[in-house]
């Protein structure tokens, strides 16, 4: 057949277009999560994606096609005339007729369509050229040879208007990761299936779509069923290693599935939570990550419409700091959301709200208690037995390393290694002034919160406030108060005389009286500094 193409102005209503292209551009993967809603709406059994660079225009093509019922010419109009869905049934994904406004963003669309044996050919060119231009989308059309038994629908997309979509969006992995996460390829529907009342507000609650995916830039495919992933229970996880300190990181219990369900003001509402809390390694399996995103950013509780994630709440019903192990879901078909599908429009409605108390009930009660005395526990005992471990390593470390540190002998003492570090140095300080008369000096307090390390006595018993240091240098890094300083004791002194430096807020100056050096402030205010490396050199020569 080879009938005549027709030419149909684009009805377009610019209000809802402009704000959907704001909502939608900033999010390019979108365009499969309608696609795929469209193909579910139309109860298709399996969904063909596929990427390729088109050989005669160099463009890169996005094909989504499928073997649902197709469109008749009515239809095809809706597709192509934003804010005219006749999809008015709850049981459809699309409520708002805006979504394939994100097709528009394209520099060719074409739409071929079958349904009932009749089938059409759909052209809309420079669509985003012309959006930005603000002048009249048209689309041609016409009615082609029918292919026996092979109602659907088939859209490309041409030239796409993402930068960078090739390596960031638009490849096999990332395409997967959203298609499983969040589309309707990805729904967990089927875990609620044996409800009875959920079969009259979700379309084909019992079956899943097969997707299979091509990229053919990256020569990458595979086929596989369109339901999201779950972590595979296990809550007694192997030991995988002598230590047993990571089966934690294995373990995986699935909560759920719970279904609640009231009449508020005549109304019935009802919420599903399925999910499952999981160690690092259960998590790392179903889910490839994009370009600096974490476990926090993908875990949690989400909240979902048609059994398709949109909105990740994580600590909003969680009241833990863990949340990020859990990887909860949260339905229901009361949620209103806007025309991009990532916020809740009803909040604040009764509806809502009693959705929110219910479930804030239901996880504490059924989820994170229970958590608690598995998989926390768990996670405690491995971390507590991990850490008794590293201490004793370290310490035989230490012991293994004593050769190769340098010996100091303290008159009256005996021998000590040589400090490496400010606690060191504090200990061989003590040694030194329990068996040596410095200047009168004793420590009678010492802390390691407060600004300044110790309090010591001279001979009068009048209070000094002393720091202790590595290396005296380390004092200014440390920025004390230097009201706080009487006086600085190092094991060495890195610092040079006459040159300026900032301690605090302060600017301060290395000088020497007589054999006795000082950090001065001002006019008046001298911070005596000890050397305890030149101490211990004394003693020896006395």
């Amino acid at each position: 057949m080879n009938s005549i193409e027709q030419v149909k102005e684009c009805n377009v209503n610019k209000i809802s277009l402009y704000k959907e292209i704001a909502n939608n551009t900033q999010k390019p993967l979108e365009v499969l999560r309608e696609a795929i809603s469209n193909s579910v709406d139309a109860n298709a059994a399996n969904i063909l994606i596929e990427t390729f660079i088109d050989e005669e225009t160099n463009l890169f093509v996005l094909k989504i096609k499928d073997d649902g019922d197709g469109m008749n010419l009515s239809e095809l109009d809706d597709f192509f005339s934003l804010g005219s869905s006749k999809k008015k049934q709850r049981k459809r994904i699309g409520e708002k007729g805006l979504g394939s406004i994100i097709f528009f963003k394209s520099k060719k669309l074409e739409v071929i369509t079958q349904k009932n044996d009749t089938r059409y050919h759909a052209i809309l060119n420079h669509a985003w050229e012309k959006i930005q231009e603000g002048t009249t989308l048209d689309y041609k059309f016409k009615e082609v040879d029918a292919i026996s038994a092979m109602d659907g629908t088939e859209i490309l997309i041409y030239g796409f208007e993402i930068n960078n979509f090739i390596k960031h969006h638009f490849n096999f992995h990332s395409m997967k990761d959203y298609i499983l996460w969040y589309t309707a390829a990805g729904s967990f529907k089927t875990q609620f299936s044996n409800v009875n009342e959920l079969r009259q507000l979700v379309n084909n609650i019992h079956s899943t779509p097969v997707i299979t995916l091509i990229d053919r830039i990256n020569n990458i495919q595979d086929e596989f069923v369109g339901e999201h992933p779950f972590e595979e229970p296990d809550e007694n996880p192997k030991e995988s290693g002598p230590l047993q300190f990571d089966r934690m990181n294995f373990y995986s219990k699935r909560f759920g599935p719970y279904h609640r369900n009231e009449v508020i003001n005549g109304k019935y509402v009802s919420f599903q939570i399925y999910g499952a809390i999981s160690g690092v390694n259960k998590r790392n399996e179903i889910i490839n990550f994009g370009p600096g995103q974490r476990h926090r950013s993908r875990f949690g509780l989400v909240f979902c419409k048609d059994f398709i994630p949109f909105n990740n709440m994580k600590e909003f019903l969680l009241d833990d700091n863990n949340y990020s192990h859990y990887h909860l879901l949260i339905n229901s078909q009361n949620f209103e959301l806007t025309a991009d599908r990532n916020n809740i429009t009803n909040m604040d409605s009764p509806e809502v709200q009693w959705i929110i108390d219910e479930a804030k009930t239901l996880i504490r009660e059924k989820i994170t208690e229970v958590s608690k005395k598995s998989y926390f526990l768990m996670k405690d005992e491995e971390e507590m037995r991990k850490a008794v471990h590293a201490r004793k390593i370290e310490t035989a470390n230490r012991l293994s390393a004593l050769d190769d540190k340098e010996d100091i002998v303290i008159p009256n003492i005996g021998t000590m290694k040589k400090p490496e570090n400010e606690s060191q140095t504090l200990m061989v300080l003590s040694a030194i002034l329990a068996s040596h008369d410095i200047e009168s000096m004793r420590i009678v307090d010492y802390s390691s919160r407060s600004s300044t390390d110790l309090i010591m006595m001279d001979d009068k018993d009048v209070p000094i406030l002393a720091e202790v240091e590595y290396k005296l240098s380390s004092v200014l890094r440390h920025g004390h108060p230097i009201d706080t300083l009487d006086q600085i004791w190092c094991w060495r002194n890195d610092l040079e005389l006459n040159q300026f430096y900032t301690l605090g807020e302060h600017n301060v100056i290395m000088i020497k009286n007589s054999d006795t050096h000082y950090i001065k402030h001002g006019a008046d205010k001298l911070i005596r500094v000890f050397e305890i490396s030149k101490i211990l050199n004394e003693l020896h020569s006395a």
